[in-house]
Parts: structure tokens; sequence; C-alpha cells
């Protein structure tokens, strides 16, 4: 399942431990808790649908700030990927 998104990343930064969101959430997403669970695992045999992506930005950007807001790592802007791995200026050395 490609690209991998951050949802079990965000959770544990905020150190949820189970995640179960209601029946009534879950339909208006139009998916079960079993297909969540997959999403959240980055386990699902497909990869998440557009709606799901869109269903989940949304909720994730209304409900949250900063690094949590996104919900794929290429999405993090440059100023909040502190902690990750970044590309370091590199120069020749003077002799």
């Amino acid at each position: 399942m490609e690209p991998k998104n951050r949802l079990s990343e965000i959770f544990a930064d905020l150190g949820v431990v189970e995640i179960r969101f209601s029946k009534e959430q879950l339909e208006k997403w139009g998916m079960t808790s079993h297909r969540f669970n997959q999403l959240v695992a980055n386990s699902g045999r497909l990869g998440m649908t557009v709606g799901e992506t869109k269903h989940l930005r949304d909720w994730l950007q209304q409900h949250f700030k900063g690094k949590s807001a996104y919900l794929f790592a290429d999405e993090l802007p440059p100023a909040l990927l502190a902690g990750h791995q970044q590309q370091l200026p590199l120069a020749t050395a003077a002799r």
C-alpha cells in the first residue's frame, strides 16, 4: 500500500494507544472500522482511495495543528520536519 500515510505516527505522537471512531463517523467517511484499522496500520491490500484521503485529510486539518494535521510525509512543510533527517548543505573542505 503506497504511499504510507502518517495516521499511526500521528496517534502515537499524541499518546493514543487504541483508536476507535463511532460507527456514525465511519459511515460518514464511507468506511468500516476494519478498513480504518487497515489504513492506520498501512496494511490494506488496496491503497487509500481518493475519497478516504479527502475525508481523513479534512478531519486531521480540522482537529489538529502542526505535524499532526498532515496525512502524508511528503505534505509536511520543511519547518515541521524537525526530528526527521533533512538534507544537509555539503561543502568541500578547504585544504
